[in-house]
């Protein structure tokens, strides 16, 4: 039944199209396409399910559309699409038009002005991640428009914006949770105190992996050895390996104490003579003592007071 909709949807996109250009010549260029966006997916774990939105905003009309969500079908597993309120009655989908896309369609006798939500994509999270990093991003493959604004049947592929979709598996110790921070092909693991970063309780969160720990130049850390920032985490399970890089607030060197030296990096950053981006994630996490997103002379005091401690 899926399928035959989708036939009958690109027939009704070619007799729109063919009806178009009859009638006027268009310019893309000229024109202000609606705009669709896909939501963003933070703070997801490991075996939610979760729903993706695909939305339309800036719409000065259109009667049809074709559009396609790709996806990484390692992580995510389609359930189920739902027509939105923004969308047509004439609405067709399929969740296995191919590997890690899902397809759907609009159509309209009338032009959909609407803005809103055209549809909603819900997902089954793949358990076994620690986590994850990417996106989704949906194309439009073509789009018939309103023709007294200019533009008629056109591909706007790869001009969609994309949803960010980062899943990160609930990491604790016995007096908190620690935050998890994309850093490229690495992650930041931020805790607030050394006393509790043990090596036993974050191991005690991957039941099913095998996690080694190692210092900032690379050695094998002792089982008994607390961590702090600098010091990595790889927690491997089968032939997929992350990487997570400690990250221990105030310890901005790395050295298991909190004194004067963290307070002198934070001053160079909050003073412009340092980068966070030089420093790097991980000790600019640490160097943010009052964990409000700026390295400030506010971070420079608290770590100040500690060096004379």
């Amino acid at each position: 039944m899926k399928n035959r909709l989708i036939k009958i949807c690109a027939c009704v996109l070619v007799t729109l199209t063919a009806l178009s250009c009859l009638c006027v010549a268009f310019t893309a260029n000229a024109a202000v396409l609606p705009e669709f966006t896909v939501s963003d997916l933070y703070q997801v774990r490991p075996g939610d399910t979760v729903s993706v939105e695909v939305n339309v905003n800036e719409n000065r009309g259109y009667c049809a559309g074709e559009f396609l969500l790709e996806y990484d079908p390692s992580v995510l597993t389609p359930v189920s699409i739902a027509r939105g309120e923004a969308s047509s009655e004439y609405f067709a989908s399929n969740l296995e038009y191919g590997n890690g896309q899902v397809f759907f369609a609009v159509i309209s006798e009338e032009l959909m002005s609407a803005e809103g939500n055209v549809a909603t994509v819900t997902f089954e999270v793949d358990d076994s991640l620690v986590v994850y990093s990417g996106e989704l991003e949906l194309t439009v493959n073509s789009l018939v428009g309103n023709i007294s604004v200019g533009y008629g049947l056109n591909s706007v592929r790869n001009t969609v914006n994309g949803g960010e979709l980062y899943v990160a598996q609930k990491i604790t110790v016995p007096a908190e949770e620690l935050g998890v921070v994309a850093d490229g092909t690495k992650y930041v693991l931020c805790g607030s105190s050394i006393e509790n970063m043990l090596q036993s309780e974050i191991t005690k969160n991957f039941t099913s992996h095998t996690t080694k720990y190692y210092s900032a130049s690379g050695a094998q850390l002792s089982a008994a050895t607390r961590l702090t920032t600098l010091c990595t985490v790889k927690v491997t399970s089968g032939s997929t390996t992350n990487t997570f890089v400690v990250s221990v607030k105030q310890d901005v060197d790395g050295n298991y104490k909190l004194d004067g030296e963290d307070a002198f990096i934070a001053g160079l950053v909050a003073s412009g003579m340092l980068t966070e981006e030089e420093l790097g994630k991980a000790q600019s996490n640490a160097a943010d003592a009052d964990g409000d997103g700026d390295i400030d002379a506010d971070d420079f005091a608290i770590m100040e007071a500690n060096g004379l401690k």
